[in-house]
């Protein structure tokens, strides 16, 4: 346990301390914020125009649902963006370590390979724990103009956290394959986003193969209900065994780079 703390800490201080990390961080927010108020003026453009058509027709207006409007095109957002910021999060955890020669270094000392996977992904996890924490500012202040429904916001923030952790682990297996911290950004963003789409291959409902093997293997598919506040326990075992996967299949590599002498 003492092992993994230091790790954590070493890669917790690193990552907030980067300045890639204020970088991502400041977009992150700025775009969030940009979004959410986007999203705000629409909500509201559009249902000034619903209520002048109803009245026009002489019927009580019917306004638009602001949690599943307005908080779900919020939280959608939040998903993308931080999404899509993930694979440079993850690019230098050991690419970067690689190319400066860090982690042969690292290997040749007695330290778990496990417990150096594990420590590196929960380090990178609470850093987008953070910018998730940061962004669910947006749906407090669209809570000044409705009420918020506020299970549906924690459930996709927690759908969100899940779905990130998957991909970060599968971003930090394959920085475990090369020198370069922009082949391992450009890798996990082409894997990243073949998994959001494949489901667009298949009909949707579709079962058995290949069509149900595709919506199965999609993380939209996944992340979705989450997004519309509701749990299944499907969709974590999902994440779960990503995660879990991309974690076993970086901590064999370097296992394999230990072995091998790099």
């Amino acid at each position: 346990m003492n092992v993994f703390l230091t790790i954590f800490r070493r890669e917790t201080r690193a990552l907030f301390l980067s300045p890639l990390a204020g970088v991502v961080g400041g977009f992150f927010l700025l775009l969030n914020g940009a979004l959410c108020w986007f999203n705000l003026m629409e909500y509201q453009r559009f249902n000034i125009q619903l209520a002048l058509s109803y009245r026009m027709q002489g019927v009580e207006p019917v306004f638009l649902d602001f949690n599943e409007v307005l908080i779900r095109q919020s939280l959608e957002g939040i998903s993308l963006l931080i999404l899509g910021f993930l694979p440079l999060i993850g690019m230098n955890l050991l690419a970067e370590e690689r190319r400066t020669g860090t982690l042969e270094l690292l290997m040749t000392s007695p330290v778990n390979e496990g417990l150096l996977v594990v420590g590196k992904w929960c380090a990178a996890q609470f850093y987008v724990l953070c910018l998730l924490v940061a962004a669910a500012l947006s749906p407090l202040f669209l809570g000044l103009y409705g009420p918020l429904h506020w299970p549906t916001i924690l459930i996709s923030l927690l759908g969100i956290l899940l779905t990130s952790g998957a991909f970060l682990a599968l971003i930090l297996f394959l920085g475990s394959l090369t020198h370069s911290s922009i082949i391992a950004a450009a890798a996990g963003f082409a894997l990243m986003l073949l998994l959001w789409i494949v489901s667009g291959f298949a009909t949707p409902g579709a079962r058995g193969f290949p069509g149900g093997f595709l919506n199965a293997l999609s993380a939209m598919r996944h992340l979705d209900p989450f997004l519309r506040g509701l749990i299944d326990t499907g969709d974590i075992t999902y994440f779960l065994v990503v995660t879990v996967l991309g974690l076993d299949l970086t901590r064999r590599s370097l296992v394999s780079l230990r072995g091998g002498g790099g």
